[in-house]
């Protein structure tokens, strides 16, 4: 604050009731929204406040401490020695997580990620290292991949496994949700049924494996780190008027490179993958998923100090869809015949016809076109943008007409940028 106090607080909402001064939109984060889909570095949309940063402590007097990336090393490992060791490692973080608890709740897809964590997950219960029930919990329609592979991954390990449906109604909720809970930093498709978690008991562990093809196959959004491109603020709907763009992109661009300060010398290749892990993981998936811990204890799964060491200071040239392929061999080979929900074929050999299941488990676009334009529509256009004065709400509302024009099931950039904003 002005006085030099430093309020913190672990939601939006009770962060806000403390920061009763004059709000003003951070100019600098909406365009990282409307560039990236999620905020960078620290800032959120109102200036003054901000989020703990990657990697850091803050200390009782405010100061914030940082802490240095694991370095990356360039160790050469042939894919069953790499798995080995990695899933040692794993093993050893989930079975720490478990300590205490009652009961796990596993957010399984059909996903190799979190495959990989259930069989992890499995064999430690198969040792008597964890020794509390297992509940496997999927979000989805019924006909989608993730939704049946992750029941028949569950039938295998005798587990019970709750199936939370994705409507209209709960994306409508969500918005809600974004809003009060995360500062409206992430777009409400990103929620899915959080919300379910409410009613874990506390003593719970809440465990996901959004991580774990960052941290193991080095992979970000689908792409492996050696195809990335350094992040590069771009309004591509032209919603911030040119001044505030000018600004926006100044300020966002001096926080990309701030994180360089704070990580010490490293690779390119090393560069991007802090950025990711700092920006993507850090400001996209992870703030939504930690939004759980206020219910119980929520973990990600190849996430400890002892993990990132291990897979960092191996070449990124070894880390790659082998990496789980050769995890499964060593857990249960059986999960290996399971198709992959991002393609429904074989994830080992990649050939035949893909299953005749959904790919998508959800309709995001569909239901905010058909069932939610309206809810875009009234907000877009109350007065509030106007009043923020950065926004070209004429733009605002030319790019809603062409939204309006697009086909009702597609789920476009720029059907989220418009309910972001």
């Amino acid at each position: 604050t002005d006085d030099g106090t430093v309020h913190y607080a672990q939601t939006t909402d009770e962060l806000l009731s403390e920061h009763t001064g004059r709000r003003t939109l951070d100019t600098a984060a909406l365009l990282s929204v409307l560039s990236f889909e999620h905020v960078c570095l620290d800032r959120t949309l109102i200036e003054g406040v901000t989020r703990l940063p990657w990697l850091s402590t803050l200390h009782g007097n405010g100061e914030v401490e940082f802490h240095k990336a694991p370095p990356h090393g360039r160790k050469r490992l042939s894919p069953r020695a790499l798995a080995s060791v990695f899933l040692d490692a794993a093993a050893k973080e989930l079975e720490e997580y478990a300590r205490g608890k009652s009961r796990i709740y596993l957010l399984l897809s059909g996903g190799m990620d979190s495959r990989v964590v259930a069989a992890v997950l499995h064999k430690l219960t198969e040792a008597g290292r964890v020794n509390i029930p297992v509940h496997a919990v999927t979000w989805g329609h019924t006909e989608c991949r993730d939704v049946v592979y992750a029941e028949g991954i569950a039938k295998r390990y005798g587990w019970e496994w709750t199936r939370l449906p994705l409507d209209s109604s709960t994306y409508r909720a969500n918005f809600e949700l974004a809003a009060s809970a995360f500062g409206a930093e992430v777009d409400p498709k990103h929620m899915h049924r959080i919300d379910w978690f409410r009613q874990v008991p506390p003593d719970s562990l809440v465990l996901a494996a959004s991580y774990g093809d960052s941290v193991g196959r080095a992979e970000v959004g689908s792409r492996h780190l050696s195809l990335l491109r350094p992040l590069k603020p771009n309004d591509r709907c032209a919603f911030l008027r040119a001044p505030f763009f000018q600004d926006a992109q100044a300020k966002l661009q001096d926080d990309l490179e701030q994180l360089r300060q704070r990580h010490g010398e490293r690779s390119e290749a090393g560069w991007l993958e802090v950025g990711r892990q700092a920006h993507y993981m850090r400001r996209h998936l992870y703030v939504v998923m930690d939004w759980v811990s206020q219910f119980a204890t929520f973990k990600q799964a190849f996430v400890t100090p002892e993990v990132f060491r291990l897979i960092w200071s191996t070449d990124v040239q070894d880390r790659t869809d082998q990496l789980y392929v050769e995890c499964l061999r060593l857990l249960d080979e059986e999960l290996l015949t399971m198709p992959w929900a991002r393609t429904g074929l074989s994830y080992e050999t990649g050939l035949g016809a893909p299953d005749k299941l959904d790919r998508t488990y959800h309709q995001y676009g569909l239901w905010l076109r058909r069932e939610h334009s309206d809810l875009v529509e009234s907000h877009l256009f109350d007065g509030t943008l106007d009043a923020l004065r950065a926004i070209d709400v004429k733009q605002v509302r030319w790019m809603f007409e062409e939204w309006q024009l697009e086909r009702d099931a597609d789920n476009t950039a720029l059907a989220t940028h418009l309910s972001a904003l």
